[in-house]
């Protein structure tokens, strides 16, 4: 990229942004920063005057509490002491709230008995490297460092990111506690162990199917994955309750969608995103209100981050139709 020209060398974010709007100068992003123009216009800024936000990620709160700080800075200290203590496996994996498949693979890979170069050269295969970026192949290089598991954890909706210190899976997997998921994902059980477990199966099907993944396609897997298991978690928590008895109760009639007051204005909106192209529709449909008449709306947008991002945007859009 070089050095910044004379022009551009006093620019500040502000600058890329139109004084009127607020939205961002696409020009001026392909005149200065072409390279960072979808990484840039991803960042949904705001339609009204507002002051930026400091949110600090390990509280739900959103707000700096010291105990999370010095949480952290210990967690940190901890990435560089190689002398760390052996894992526990009763808290570390067995007692993990997830499935028991991803159980026994936590276990394989403390073990090191997942099939990766270095566990394999001890037993007197040749070695072989990583084929998506050609470094050497551990268990290390494929859950953290490799390109696209680093992508994956900087992109990943948890709390606190792994270190790129770590230097052992072990530590990686001692750490899972602090690896909460965010808020907006919905999720009351770890995400971690899902995103180990599909950032191993994404490397084996680019060894043997030649299949490649993107990190969001990585994550959006690891999400729905999570979610399905807890689902499934809670219908056999429900069927369970019932027990043995033929006398089962019969099942809840549906409740009708709620009813507003007639001055009330109901907009219900959904969208649709496409991990690949970074793109979604959404759309809108007002009513409940016999006085106000508001045309429906159904729009695509670019260059938009995330499913949750997309359904922001419809929401978003409702509101400032109305």
């Amino acid at each position: 990229m070089g050095p910044a020209s004379f022009e551009s060398r006093a620019m500040m974010v502000s600058d890329l942004l139109c004084p009127l709007t607020n939205k961002w100068e696409v020009e001026k992003i392909r005149r200065f920063l072409p390279q960072y123009e979808d990484a840039i216009l991803q960042i949904k800024t705001s339609s009204t005057p507002s002051i930026d936000t400091l949110v600090w990620l390990p509280e739900r709160s959103g707000n700096y509490s010291t105990k999370t700080g010095y949480g952290i800075k210990r967690l940190a200290m901890s990435d560089l002491d190689p002398g760390g203590e052996p894992v526990n496996w009763l808290k570390h994996i067995w007692n993990v709230k997830t499935g028991p498949k991803l159980k026994d693979f936590l276990w394989r890979v403390v073990k090191k008995a997942i099939p990766v170069s270095s566990n394999l050269e001890r037993r007197g295969f040749p070695r072989f490297n990583c084929k998506s970026c050609g470094a050497h192949e551990d268990d290390i290089h494929v859950l953290l460092k490799c390109p696209l598991a680093t992508e994956v954890w900087n992109q990943a909706p948890i709390s606190t990111r792994p270190s790129s210190a770590l230097t052992s899976i072990t530590d990686l997997i001692k750490q899972g506690d602090s690896f909460n998921p965010l808020p907006p994902v919905g999720l009351a059980s770890p995400l971690w162990p899902w995103i180990l477990w599909n950032l191993w199966k994404a490397r084996n099907k680019l060894v043997f199917e030649n299949r490649v993944f993107t990190a969001k396609e990585v994550i959006l897997k690891s999400i729905k994955d999570a979610k399905e298991w807890c689902q499934a978690q809670s219908e056999n928590r429900g069927s369970t309750s019932l027990g043995p008895s033929l006398n089962r109760s019969p099942p809840r009639a549906a409740h009708p969608p709620p009813t507003f007051q007639p001055e009330v204005l109901v907009c219900k909106v959904d969208a649709a995103w496409d991990v690949t192209s970074g793109r979604c529709g959404i759309s809108g449909i007002y009513c409940e209100n016999a006085t106000i008449s508001l045309p429906n709306f159904a729009e695509a947008h670019h260059h938009v981050s995330s499913a949750l991002m997309a359904e922001a945007i419809a929401v978003h859009r409702a509101v400032s139709l109305a």
